[in-house]
């Protein structure tokens, strides 16, 4: 099995993103998989033609895109993507749209074709407390995911795509509220090493 799995580069009031950070630490010894790693840009557009680009050359049973969403207390599996980019703050190119969509012909929403479900369960099973989220937000994390849907169905591909949202972790608190939800970095590994093994499993 071949999979891809992103995450994004620092972006905000963080200097520390734990997405890539967590994908760079996971275990790859498994002849069984081919498991690629790529770190994107916190940029709406870069972030999107980086990754189609990508694609363009490489052909993959699943894509796992990865973000971090300061305030969540568990690993949420992203069901739904809009087709919509409204940011409250500017990305890493101090671009901030607001009520814009991302692909003019294409639908309002797409929803990735795994069994959520099913993976939220492994997860828990796992020691990886996890959910469902059903909106992804308007930030780059949603417009990536968007695009890589809109991509799947426009060449019609068997691949199958999933954006997962994790908690920030221990070393960025201190620039969050004392209450914030965190996670460690080797918890993250864990949960997208559980994650690569489900798809091993189910797919």
């Amino acid at each position: 099995m071949r999979v891809l799995i992103t995450g994004f580069d620092a972006f905000g009031k963080d200097d520390y993103n734990p997405t890539f950070e967590a994908i760079k630490l996971m275990d790859t010894a498994n002849n069984n998989l081919e498991l690629v790693k790529l770190e994107l840009p916190t940029k709406f557009i870069a972030a999107k033609e980086q990754l189609l680009s990508h694609l363009d050359k490489n052909t993959y049973d699943a894509i796992i895109l990865t973000g971090q969403a300061a305030g969540r207390s568990e690993v949420t599996l992203e069901k739904y993507t809009l087709n919509i980019m409204n940011s409250k703050i500017e990305d890493n190119d101090q671009y901030q749209p607001r009520d814009q969509v991302i692909t003019a012909a294409g639908p309002d929403l797409y929803a990735s074709g795994l069994d959520l479900s099913s993976m939220a369960s492994y997860l828990s099973s796992n020691d990886i407390p996890s959910s469902i989220s059903y909106h992804a937000g308007t930030f780059v994390c949603n417009s990536t995911y968007y695009s890589l849907l809109n991509y799947i169905k426009e060449h019609k591909l068997s691949s199958q795509g999933l954006f997962v949202h994790v908690p920030i972790i221990d070393q960025q608190v201190k620039n969050y509220k004392a209450d914030t939800p965190f996670v460690s970095l080797e918890h993250i590994v864990k949960a997208f090493e559980v994650i690569i093994k489900f798809l091993e499993n189910n797919l």
